[in-house]
């Protein structure tokens, strides 16, 4: 599922319950607890309360620096590109209702479908040690991004060139937490599993070779 369409939903869901219930435009600076709640501190000087707070506020979550300080991360290696494609752009041999790996040295890729097949989510790992930003918005240039995955079967590159506006990720590693909770604030998610956004390099048979 695509996370934008799982938000929605959740979204949708919440705001039944509770139209007001979501505040958006509000940057967490830090928090406060005690025995009776917790003072979450936004951007501006706002304060809001509360009886528990849940951080569900990504790796660089400022929830989890308040819990156990700043932490530091270290680079794989790696550099991760990602776009979507409108499936209409695609010829119908790549608009099957598959995922698919292509496999080649220091780089891969793997794409499927999204959206009841409206699109197809594209992902390239890529071995590079002069990019280490870890951001999900960074926009990468169409020309860096061919580049890397020159040599490429013609497939991939019609995929390529197909993607309007590609990202590009470094990929970081951080320790595991010994704990996600303390009192009544606790993490989920990113901000708790603190994991690297990429594949183990295991053995494995991948459905295509470069």
């Amino acid at each position: 599922m695509n996370r934008p369409d799982l938000l929605s939903v959740l979204e949708a869901g919440e705001r039944r319950l509770k139209p007001d219930a979501i505040h958006l435009g509000c940057r967490v600076q830090g928090f406060r607890q005690n025995g009776s709640g917790v003072a979450l501190l936004l951007e501006g000087g706002e304060t809001v309360t509360g009886d528990v707070l849940l951080g569900a506020d990504g790796i660089h979550s400022h929830v989890r620096a308040g819990l156990f300080g700043k932490d530091e991360s270290r680079f794989t290696g790696q550099v991760a590109w990602r776009g979507i494609i409108p499936m209409e752009r695609l010829p119908p041999h790549l608009t099957r209702w598959v995922g698919t790996n292509w496999v080649g040295p220091g780089r891969h890729v793997v794409h499927y479908p999204l959206r009841r097949g409206e699109v197809m989510n594209f992902v390239g790992i890529v071995e590079r040690d002069d990019w280490q930003v870890e951001s999900w918005s960074t926009r990468g240039s169409p020309e860096e991004f061919a580049a890397d995955f020159a040599g490429f079967h013609e497939d991939v590159q019609i995929m390529i060139r197909a993607i309007e506006v590609p990202y590009k990720w470094a990929l970081m590693l951080r320790e595991p937490l010994p704990r996600w909770t303390d009192r009544r604030v606790t993490l989920l998610g990113d901000a708790a599993t603190r994991r690297c956004r990429t594949w183990h390099r295991a053995p494995c048979r991948p459905s295509r070779m470069v």
